[in-house]
């Protein structure tokens, strides 16, 4: 009977140490289930005040459209309003048509900004060489 006695003696102790051990966990369970609270709050906190970010972005977008809708009314040309640019500008399969009036001005512009870079590069590549100089002139006039 002795051996059951000392079985006994032994889980006696072994439950106190459990005990010790279960009140610890239950410390440390507890500190961060607070912790874990906190942060839902924090995080509900964060949501909530993003979900006010959203609406007052929300309102400022609406207010700018509001405030340019008026502004398209006056400028109707803004909106994509097709009335008076056909004396313009004429369709023709998909692509705008413009007279050519129009078309020699750009064109013009668009041959002064190429010479401006060829200019460019033939002072950077050659510097001083006057060979080179005469010839891009000559190309040139």
């Amino acid at each position: 009977g002795s051996v059951l006695n000392d079985e006994k003696g032994s889980s006696a102790w072994d439950l106190e140490k459990l005990r010790a051990r279960n009140e610890k966990l239950e410390a440390k369970l507890l500190k961060a289930e607070i912790e874990l609270t906190d942060h839902q709050e924090k995080y509900k906190e964060l949501e909530v005040s993003s979900a006010e970010e959203k609406r007052k972005l929300a309102e400022e977008v609406d207010a700018l459209k509001s405030a340019m809708a008026p502004v398209a009314a006056e400028n109707p040309g803004v909106e994509l309003n097709t009335e008076g640019i056909g004396m313009l500008r004429r369709v023709e399969n998909g692509q705008i048509i413009l007279p050519a009036v129009y078309q020699d001005m750009e064109a013009e512009e668009e041959d002064e900004d190429d010479e401006q870079l060829k200019d460019d590069n033939h002072d950077e590549a050659h510097g001083e060489d006057g060979e080179h100089q005469d010839k891009s002139n000559d190309n040139n006039a």
